[in-house]
């Protein structure tokens, strides 16, 4: 047998080996930090396909926060949003404080991520998405996202509460469809400070009652009439604000 011809065929296979190798070990930790937690959702569907249903997750029935507030933590705007004007406006300030679930400050130490997770939305009535021109596009957000829709199945309650901090923001067909089912629960950060005291109206609003009272009404009597569940009408649930031009409630709050 020709030496060379021998080791030609064996340089090729170690060359092709070593790059398989190599674009292993470089693409790996790409798909990680961006599907990563698309990965983990899907092995789990999998896995319940293969086991042939859901199991119910072992998680406590009391509720212990107001809400649990989801939002890009690396993203330095929203969270100092979070922390300077959300927090201090729902847990100091008003007749009522709420009393919200946040990461950096209420999750258990060494607890896994996705544990904690599952504690904060399931221990809270409301789940608050601070969104902003990605929308979910991060994955802890898809994650939440994914989690609170499980729990709707679960429990058959619908705790999502949409707050939108970019005004130019591409709508998703999520959000399309939730402004067109539930749009009280889509809330849009002003930019005129007179028109902030009415977004704190309605998120307090939305906190204090059940998700399900802010519906449509065609949705709610489609519900009413399919036997699902009985709904109280939302003038007796809770008093709908006068919506005011923007003049009109400038100077409105500009008098108190």
């Amino acid at each position: 047998m020709d030496p060379r011809s021998c080791q030609d065929i064996y340089g090729h296979l170690s060359f092709l080996c070593t790059s398989l190798i190599v674009t292993f070990i470089t693409v790996l930790p790409v798909l990680h930090k961006l599907y990563g937690w698309d990965f983990w959702y899907l092995s789990h569907i999998c896995l319940a396909a293969v086991r042939r249903g859901y199991a119910q997750m072992s998680t406590p029935s009391l509720e212990e926060y107001d809400a649990f507030i989801a939002f890009d933590s690396q993203h330095s705007t929203v969270a100092d949003w979070v922390y300077n004007e959300m927090v201090p406006q729902l847990e100091e300030k008003g007749r009522r404080s709420f009393k919200l679930c946040l990461e950096e400050r209420d999750w258990t130490v060494g607890r896994s991520r996705i544990e904690n997770l599952c504690n904060s939305i399931y221990k809270s009535r409301k789940t608050i998405f601070i969104l902003t021109m990605k929308g979910f596009g991060s994955g802890f957000l898809r994650h939440t996202f994914f989690i609170t829709q499980q729990r709707l199945l679960d429990e058959k309650v619908d705790v999502i509460i949409l707050v939108l901090l970019d005004p130019d923001m591409k709508m998703s067909r999520f959000l399309l469809a939730r402004k067109r089912l539930c749009g009280r629960t889509v809330l849009d950060w002003p930019g005129n400070p007179f028109a902030q005291p009415y977004f704190w109206h309605c998120m307090r609003a939305l906190l204090a009652h059940e998700v399900h009272h802010f519906y449509d009404s065609h949705l709610r009597r489609s519900v009413d009439s399919s036997g699902a569940g009985e709904l109280l009408p939302v003038e007796k649930a809770v008093a709908r604000p006068t919506l005011r031009r923007p003049r009109e409630a400038a100077s409105a709050c500009a008098l108190q």
